[in-house]
């Protein structure tokens, strides 16, 4: 997945490539240009702590767990308390922090599932918060 900031009609100002789990790799921020935070799933990127700010809990990409426990954990009890995701970034998000939403519209194409339009919804809903 590659995330590209532009200002204007300039050049590209900076760019990250991601890992599913949202490690950063090939980065780049043209130097004097807008401090760009809002990174993997639009969320903010605190790099003093280097982790995911998702509200209720810090997200650390490098080891693919949050650094604190879910408050719904009871609700999943077959997933760690840890966890991110459901452990599967390429079907679920996360807008809130609290709980993963799986992007997948099933039965919208004659049986076939819409990526398009799970990530559509789970795009708006961010934008409606």
């Amino acid at each position: 997945m590659t995330f590209t900031v532009y200002q204007g009609k300039t050049n590209v100002v900076s760019s990250s490539d991601y890992y599913p789990f949202g490690a950063m790799f090939n980065r780049f921020e043209r130097t004097a240009s807008i401090s760009q935070n809002y990174k993997f799933q639009a969320m903010e990127w605190l790099p003093e702590l280097r982790w995911y700010d998702f509200g209720p809990r810090g997200y650390d990409p490098f080891i693919v767990r949050t650094n604190s426990l879910d408050l719904l954990a009871d609700q999943f009890p077959d997933m760690s308390p840890y966890s991110f995701l459901n452990n599967n970034p390429l079907r679920f998000t996360d807008p809130s922090g609290m709980a993963a939403e799986d992007i997948i519209e099933e039965d919208c194409c004659n049986g076939a599932s819409g990526v398009g339009e799970g990530i559509a919804r789970a795009a708006q809903s961010k934008v409606n918060q």
